[in-house]
């Protein structure tokens, strides 16, 4: 039996110089002292550390983690949101101070909320789509529509002015029996002329 002990140890990366002879694997000892197989204050230590272990795991949080990207992907961060992290100073306050938010236990709606009270509807990359957000949706389209019934317009107006100006105008009278008579002879005579 001896022989497997070891042979496992080796296995396992455990290296000792005593032979598996010398290995006390019935704990006798320490029952002698009344600790059993783990003292109390062995259980207490290893308790608190599988406790505290989930929570360093969760206040962790890196450029990596998904918290971290939604907000950010969010956030203008001052017209640098698209700024190449390496060379930007500012990219890189506002990355480090998002981690630290994020580290102190703040959702990321408490996070994005934070900025947008800080610095209005223009730290976020995209205005919400209700109350006056919905107001900076609907200003591009109703200026795009502005203009282009002016525009309308305006082209309306002058292609009216060139028609007019093209146009001969038409003056009707008129005319008596001998009136009429003596400007069909002109027009005869002047037509004649030039062919």
């Amino acid at each position: 039996m001896g022989g497997r002990i070891h042979n496992a140890g080796r296995y396992f990366g455990i290296t000792d110089s005593r032979t598996a002879d010398s290995w006390d694997f019935s704990c006798a000892e320490s029952h002698k002292k009344g600790g059993g197989p783990m003292s109390k204050k062995t259980i207490v230590l290893l308790a608190f550390f599988l406790a505290a272990l989930p929570a360093m795991v969760y206040a962790s949080f890196t450029e990596n983690s998904p918290e971290f990207r939604e907000v950010t992907s969010q956030l203008n961060m001052d017209g640098h949101s698209d700024h190449d992290i390496s060379t930007c100073k500012v990219r890189k306050a506002y990355n480090s101070e998002v981690i630290e938010m994020l580290n102190k236990d703040m959702s990321p709606e408490d996070i994005i909320r934070y900025y947008t009270d800080e610095l209005g509807t223009g730290a976020l990359k995209v205005p919400y789509k209700e109350g006056s957000g919905l107001l900076a949706w609907l200003m591009p389209a109703a200026g795009l529509a502005a203009g282009a019934a002016i525009a309308g317009l305006a082209i309306k107006r002058i292609t009216n002015r060139k028609a007019e100006k093209d146009s001969p105008t038409i003056i009707e009278m008129q005319l008596s029996g001998g009136e009429y008579s003596s400007l069909e002879e002109t027009l005869d005579n002047e037509r004649k002329k030039y062919f």
